[in-house]
């Protein structure tokens, strides 16, 4: 209950300043959706370190910008990467959860080594 609020507090937020931005609705809506899977990928112990006050950044990346490690041979042709950077109150020590997403199948293909 507590994502769905914040999701469309999220949206809210997001179509007042897309005015004042070059993101169009189709990016605001695969923004959303990577958000969206990068929360739910969270395990209990990442959920409780997020920093509630901190946003979330979302970038898209191209399949060449993921880290080598991730197996991306399998995504279709038309996939979309978004990296997904949480800031948690462990980054001063292990760095943010980062988390790669493919907004087309709606499904995590890896996520970031922290140190």
């Amino acid at each position: 209950m507590r994502t769905l609020n914040m999701m469309a507090i999220i949206m809210i937020l997001a179509m007042l300043f897309v005015g004042c931005s070059t993101i169009n609705e189709d990016q605001l809506i695969e923004f959303t959706i990577a958000k969206r899977i990068a929360e739910e990928a969270l395990t209990t112990d990442e959920r409780s370190t997020v920093l509630p006050w901190k946003r979330e950044i979302v970038t898209p990346i191209s399949v060449e910008r993921v880290p080598s490690y991730i197996d991306t041979k399998d995504l279709s042709t038309d996939a979309k990467i978004y990296k997904v950077e949480i800031q948690t109150s462990k980054d001063e020590i292990v760095g943010p959860i980062d988390i790669y997403v493919d907004v087309v199948s709606e499904t995590v293909i890896g996520r970031q080594l922290r140190n």
